[in-house]
């Protein structure tokens, strides 16, 4: 079976939100979450990747990541019961 890859996390919401990743020199100005320290840290604090959500535009951004973990996971919650919804109608038919 091939590989799917690493889940996908907040990290892809701020490509998604500014286009791109940060280039070498705003590094510095992007925000992580440390999930083993929980607190908010600087690009050039960080430690991990695996232990990191980001990166953010700022560090209130980043202090707020578990609102949009939760955030999304509602929406693919309810994308799941929809499209098992749709399923099911299909059966049915």
């Amino acid at each position: 079976m091939p590989s799917v890859g690493p889940p996908l996390s907040l990290a892809d919401d701020a490509v998604r939100d500014t286009g791109t990743m940060s280039g070498p020199s705003d590094d510095d100005e992007r925000w992580y979450w440390d999930l083993s320290h929980g607190r908010a840290v600087r690009a050039s604090e960080r430690g991990p990747g695996a232990q990191t959500m980001g990166p953010y535009k700022s560090r209130a951004e980043a202090e707020r990541w578990q609102e949009r973990v939760d955030e999304r996971n509602e929406a693919w919650a309810e994308a799941d019961d929809e499209w098992d919804t749709d399923q099911r109608d299909e059966s049915e038919t």
